[in-house]
């Protein structure tokens, strides 16, 4: 397996809400170094409650 594909790339996160998270986890799984830049008051993702109960 190809476990450090990325090796050495630095990216760095300045997506909102869903999406770019989603990418940036395999990005740093597979050996990039992911730096998430958010607002002051965070990434409004985080302000909105879990679909399912006890997740």
């Amino acid at each position: 397996m190809h476990a450090n594909i990325f090796a050495g790339l630095k990216a760095v996160d300045f997506t909102m809400n869903t999406v770019g998270p989603y990418l940036c986890v395999p990005l740093s799984a597979y050996g990039a170094d992911v730096v998430k830049i958010e607002n002051q008051n965070g990434d409004s993702q985080k302000n909105f409650s879990p679909l399912l109960a006890g997740i």
